[in-house]
């Protein structure tokens, strides 16, 4: 265990009872300070979204200007999602280009029989494609 900076204390790994390495199959574990490399880039682009409208040394501040929201709700993007067609086609393409051509089922004769309807009567591929969609 080492104390960085005061409340701020780190572990060596596996030195904690029930902890995971961080990390992942790129090999972000095995590099020393990938992990801090990562957290500096998500925290600069969280400075530079904040600082977004804002011109003269921060003194004009677009956003207010014009009456952006700086904070987006869901009900915005649902707003949007309606109102404008580019936005809605961004959400629906890539779901109805997967569900359009259903997958086959490679199975016996009493099986796909069965399958056939059960998808027939309940729209699988149509719930799945909506699915898909309130994913994104």
């Amino acid at each position: 265990m080492k104390e960085i900076q005061p409340g701020l204390t780190v572990h060596k790994q596996g030195s904690l009872p029930g902890a995971r390495p961080i990390g992942g199959p790129n090999g972000a574990d095995k590099e020393p300070g990938a992990l801090m490399r990562m957290l500096t880039g998500l925290i600069s682009r969280s400075q530079l979204a904040n600082r977004a409208g804002l011109q003269f040394g921060g003194k004009r501040d677009l956003y207010n200007i014009f009456g952006y929201k700086k904070n987006l709700t869901t009900d915005d993007f649902l707003s949007k999602y309606i109102r404008q067609d580019i936005c809605s086609r961004i959400v629906d393409a890539p779901p109805d280009a997967t569900w359009s051509n259903p997958p086959t089922i490679v199975a016996t004769d009493d099986i796909v029989t069965a399958w056939d309807a059960i998808a027939v009567e309940h729209d699988v591929f149509g719930v799945l494609n909506r699915a898909d969609r309130l994913a994104r």
